[in-house]
């Protein structure tokens, strides 16, 4: 509540496990907190983090998010990014794992995470960095330097570089720039950083 020169420790969710781990956190417009990883699903706190609910309906250890994919075998889960839009929807980018294959959904709330629909599978590559543009569609970006939008239902591949796998810092100042982050291998094997910008909602870099 400082700016950062103190800090306090929170509740966690649960009885902490071994298995759990929170990724993502995220506030909607109302002072909200939502917190999501692995083995917990989605959790939200009215208080400032005093105290924490799971969501229902939303995540069952090794079944599924919110249904088994794999027909009832089992699967290793995990909520790897949440955000609360402008209009207090949340979107979960939830990584499916399982030996020899792994592909990442992504859903959608519009009430305060009760309930889920999908909005899009990405098979092999999973997403790993996702913000709101200014004019409200997702951007995302994902292991193999791609850049995605998805706007009015429908997903487009809107730029890729030629870099290493790893993971993409994606993020969005306050007068709506987007901005990129990623690995590229130069001709003697050495790697650099290169930062990249979009003015226009994540269309073109």
């Amino acid at each position: 509540v400082d700016g950062g020169k103190t800090w306090a420790s929170i509740n966690f969710p649960t009885t902490p496990q071994p298995y759990q781990r929170i990724v993502r956190s995220t506030q909607d417009t109302k002072g909200n907190l939502y917190v999501a990883g692995q083995g917990i699903g989605v959790a939200k706190s009215e208080d400032d983090g005093n105290t924490w609910k799971l969501l229902p309906a939303v995540f069952q250890p090794n079944t599924g998010f919110p249904y088994d994919p794999y027909g009832g075998e089992s699967v290793d889960v995990v909520i790897s990014h949440l955000i609360a839009l402008k209009s207090d929807a949340m979107v979960a980018v939830v990584v499916f794992y399982k030996p020899g294959n792994w592909y990442t959904n992504i859903y959608k709330s519009i009430n305060g995470g009760l309930t889920w629909s999908k909005l899009f599978t990405h098979d092999g590559n999973g997403m790993r960095a996702m913000v709101e543009a200014d004019n409200g569609d997702l951007v995302f970006s994902d292991d193999t330097n791609d850049i995605f939008t998805f706007s009015n239902g429908a997903l487009t591949n809107t730029f890729r570089v030629n870099g290493l796998s790893s993971p993409r810092p994606l993020m969005k100042a306050r007068d709506g720039t987007l901005y990129f982050v990623t690995i590229v291998e130069k001709k003697n094997s050495s790697t650099m950083n290169v930062l990249y910008t979009s003015s226009d909602n994540g269309v073109s870099l």
